[in-house]
């Protein structure tokens, strides 16, 4: 046994104290005197001896009582196995989970309440002379210095919950590294230990602790994510978005709705109900209000996990489709076809007029019966391409295959091989293909497929990328598609003229290019995740080179932020990662520098990680990690600091002290009532 407080042991001479009143007796006697003493003498030597024993029983109450008394203030305690001796000027670590599932209830307050009070009592079980780091998901440089007792408790009133998403095995890197200079120094984890972000790593031989936190109840529904049916929309036209909703909780969704605002006005509503840990996919559709840039936000109701229920969203619409055409030389009028539609504009620029600074401009660009690739012209569309462009090649029956295979090669298209003059028409349409997706209701079994005369083979080895849109009969392809960088290449088989085939008089010819202009990378620019990497490229402002383009909140007042940026060529490339300092969801808008003047809208939304609540019980934590975890504590009553002392320092025995005061005063009072006097 050994003692906290050995000082109050000199307490003990106390001990002398009912010794000399019980040895010394201080009472002045009076004679009686009688005739005969013969009797009296008997009973008074009877008196004498009960009334000894009556003494020296009190009296060892009463120094048995003193005893532990003092021995309570000296806080006794038995050394734990792993703790011969008493820790002094502990390094102590403990986290606090401000996730958004934190948010749920616990027994009287929320998750995050709870962790708090209990973060304050691993702090009561130790000295003044301890020092702590207080840590959240935040990460935030202040949380890697020590705090004294005082400092972490104004320290811990200012943790709030936070869209940060973090799992053990980042945390626990992140408190050994404060603590790396400390001896055998402690570590606590207070949190609701989700599936999700629970995964600590194989080390043993750590003294880490953990605290779980249970929600009264496990339900919680949520957004999962969202999309536009088509790539690109215009005004007036109508918008399908697809949002996917699911139950996380335990319970079944009877009845609820989502909704969809654009530009701050509802659009549209729909109900729906779900099993409990299902999913579904609800479908909305709205008429695009506005061209340009267009922002909404998706809504649910739910409670208490509350930072799911709202979806943000962007997305442009043009005012019209930009076709530009490439030409040998004169304007072909199969392509200015497509301009017939209002929304539609074709651009003819002969080879040697191109603008190359203009080609993102256009939605789609043509090569339309070119002969040959000037280098130039190659490296202008192998960045076009990557950068998110569309590129159509109509081949020339004059081409010359070596510089045009030179330019497919480097953007992971197939060559050219020789003109085949085989008469042959088209068998199948790839309806499975993006790009026919929602074009046809049915395709007729009579229906009349283009014919063709002659056309280029396209050499296709085993392992080629291209996607086959339109097949001949001889399973040679007459359209693909070449997914590159962020963009796409097409390559067709013949050139739009009457002597390779009647596919530009077809209606699948004006279909089929329109499909290909409106086509996009799909729906990775629709959202933002805060906290994760994401990549954006924009073409390159006007302003002075060097600043930087900045980041705000359309609805809120805040912060001018500004991503990391890189000049590659005629673009800039964004980067939005957890540095970036957005800690709330919603629509900002990119900015160039050094004005307000709007190059776009972009939606940041919160992390749907926490939104799977699902988590593990302590009996599972002590099965799932025997080796890594020290013990698995009780978070909740008002014995936490009593556990973690006794863990600390081993077995307090001071309480036993206190009923053993008790028990001997008791016995005293007993004594001095019941015994004769």
């Amino acid at each position: 046994m050994k003692f906290m407080h050995p000082e109050f042991l000199w307490a003990l001479f106390a001990l002398l104290i009912p010794l000399i009143i019980h040895l010394f007796s201080f009472r002045k006697f009076r004679a009686v005197y009688f005739s005969n003493v013969r009797f009296l003498k008997e009973v008074k030597e009877e008196n004498a001896s009960r009334s000894k024993l009556k003494h020296l029983l009190v009296l060892l109450a009463r120094l048995l009582a003193i005893f532990f008394l003092v021995l309570a203030f000296a806080r006794p305690y038995l050394p734990g196995e792993e703790n011969e001796g008493s820790r002094q000027d502990s390094a102590v670590s403990i986290y606090v989970d401000n996730s958004f599932s934190m948010e749920a209830n616990g027994e009287e307050v929320s998750l995050l309440d709870e962790a708090k009070g209990a973060a304050l009592q691993i702090l009561d079980a130790y000295g003044e002379d301890d020092r702590f780091q207080l840590l959240s998901n935040d990460f935030e440089g202040r949380h890697q210095r020590l705090l004294t007792k005082e400092e972490f408790r104004n320290e811990l009133q200012e943790v709030e919950i936070s869209p940060r998403v973090k799992t053990l095995k980042q945390v626990l890197a992140r408190q050994r590294d404060a603590l790396r200079d400390f001896d055998d120094p402690v570590y606590f984890m207070i949190s609701d230990f989700q599936k999700k972000i629970t995964n600590l790593p194989e080390d043993s031989g750590l003294a880490l602790y953990l605290l779980p936190m249970k929600a009264v109840r496990q339900q919680n529904i949520a957004i999962d994510s969202a999309w536009l049916l088509a790539p690109v929309n215009l005004k007036g036209q109508t918008a399908t978005l697809f949002v996917r909703i699911r139950n996380y909780g335990e319970d079944r969704v009877e009845s609820d709705h989502v909704s969809v605002s654009v530009n701050g006005s509802r659009k549209a509503l729909s109900d729906f109900e779900m099993e409990a840990g299902a999913s579904i996919t609800d479908t909305l559709t709205f008429t695009v209000p506005e061209s340009g840039w267009n922002s909404g936000v998706i809504e649910i109701s739910d409670y208490p996990v509350t930072f799911d229920d709202k979806y943000y969203f962007t997305f442009y619409a043009p005012s019209r489709i930009r076709i530009l055409s490439l030409n040998r030389e004169e304007e072909d009028p199969y392509i200015n076809g497509l301009a017939v539609a209002s929304f539609t504009e074709v651009v003819n620029k002969a080879i040697g007029q191109v603008d190359y600074s203009e080609f993102d401009r256009y939605n789609l660009i043509i090569l339309n019966r070119l002969e040959g690739m000037s280098s130039g012209l190659a490296a202008e569309l192998r960045n076009y391409i990557e950068n998110g462009g569309k590129v159509l090649f109509f081949p020339s029956g004059n081409m010359d295959p070596g510089p045009v295979n030179d330019f497919l090669g480097s953007v992971g298209a197939d060559p050219y091989g020789p003109l085949r003059e085989e008469a042959t028409r088209v068998r199948q349409i790839n309806t499975g293909s993006g790009l026919y997706a929602n074009v046809f209701e049915e395709i007729p079994r009579n229906m009349q497929y283009p014919e063709v005369k002659k056309y280029f083979r396209i050499l296709r080895p085993a392992y080629s990328k291209g996607e086959e849109l339109l097949i001949l009969k001889n399973n040679d392809p007459l359209l693909l598609r070449y997914s590159f960088g962020n963009g796409s290449l097409f390559l067709s088989a013949v050139a739009p003229d009457l002597e390779f085939s009647n596919f530009p008089r077809h209606s699948l010819f004006a279909v089929t290019l329109f499909q290909i202009a409106i086509s996009g990378r799909g729906t990775e620019d629709l959202a933002f995740v805060i906290g994760r990497p994401g990549v954006l490229t924009v073409p390159r402002p006007a302003g002075p080179a060097g600043e930087s383009l900045k980041l705000k909140s359309i609805s809120e007042e805040g912060i001018d932020l500004f991503p990391r940026q890189r000049l590659l060529g005629r673009r800039l490339l964004l980067n939005f990662d957890s540095e970036l300092g957005i800690d709330r969801a919603g629509i900002y808008g990119l900015y160039e520098p050094g004005n307000d003047t709007l190059l776009r809208l972009l939606a940041f939304n919160y992390d749907r990680s926490e939104s799977d609540i699902s988590s593990y019980s302590p009996e599972e934590l002590a099965s799932l990690y025997p080796q890594q975890v020290r013990s698995v504590l009780e978070a909740g009553g008002s014995q936490l600091a009593l556990r973690i002392t006794e863990i600390n320092r081993g077995r307090s025995l001071w309480q036993a002290s206190l009923l053993l005061v008790l028990l001997f005063l008791f016995i005293e009072t007993l004594l001095l009532r019941f015994l004769p006097k």
